[in-house]
């Protein structure tokens, strides 16, 4: 029984360290707005505190390089003029030094209540969230979007054995897919809003 113990707890231990190699944990819960940085500071040591401070300032600095590039791009494509070199620096250094309070000012904000059955990224989906941290709002959706464990995409493609019959074959990857997320997305109702916009029928009554 003691080694039975023992082993468990050495695979729980093995595992737990690595998820410490990863940033979308500790991201998740600095960009969730219940939790934030007052949840780490509180719960967590001051050593594991650091180490997650520091992955996720380094995951943010790639964000941030993105957004300013593609603002520089839309810039130039609106105005109908290249930038030249001094510009682009002058831009990007602004873009660079707005993001970064953006993101201070987000994770040492007061903890948000979340109204009930929302979850974090429902939080981040909403419009008026988006437009106050336009930046912060990409890396959170793509973070939160990120499924805790992997059971469910197998379980969604083990079901193209059913889509791909012997007259099917000819479909290619990308088109099977594209049919079984499209699947799992009617199934589920994440695409039910999108169709009621795009069509004219009524919308069905509620069950």
């Amino acid at each position: 029984m003691y080694q039975c113990i023992a082993t468990s707890w050495y695979a729980f231990d093995k595992y737990y360290a690595l998820s410490d190699q990863v940033s979308a944990y500790g991201a998740a819960l600095l960009l969730a707005p219940h939790r934030r940085l007052a949840y780490i500071n509180h719960v967590w040591k001051p050593a594991w505190k650091r180490e997650v401070l520091r992955r996720t300032t380094e995951l943010w600095d790639e964000y941030k390089i993105k957004a300013a590039e593609e603002e520089l791009a839309s810039a130039s494509t609106e105005e109908g003029e290249v930038l030249d070199e001094f510009d682009k620096y002058m831009q990007q250094q602004a873009n660079l030094t707005l993001d970064r309070d953006e993101f201070d000012h987000f994770i040492k904000g007061v903890p948000s209540k979340l109204a009930p059955r929302t979850s974090s990224l429902d939080w981040w989906l909403q419009e008026s969230n988006r437009v106050a941290y336009p930046g912060l709002s990409r890396m959170a959706i793509d973070i939160l979007s990120i499924p805790p464990m992997s059971a469910e995409a197998e379980r969604v493609f083990s079901g193209a054995r059913r889509t791909i019959s012997w007259d099917r074959f000819r479909l290619g990857h990308h088109n099977i897919e594209r049919l079984e997320c499209m699947k799992s997305w009617i199934r589920t109702g994440i695409v039910t809003a999108w169709r009621a916009e795009t069509s004219d029928d009524p919308p069905p009554p509620p069950q």
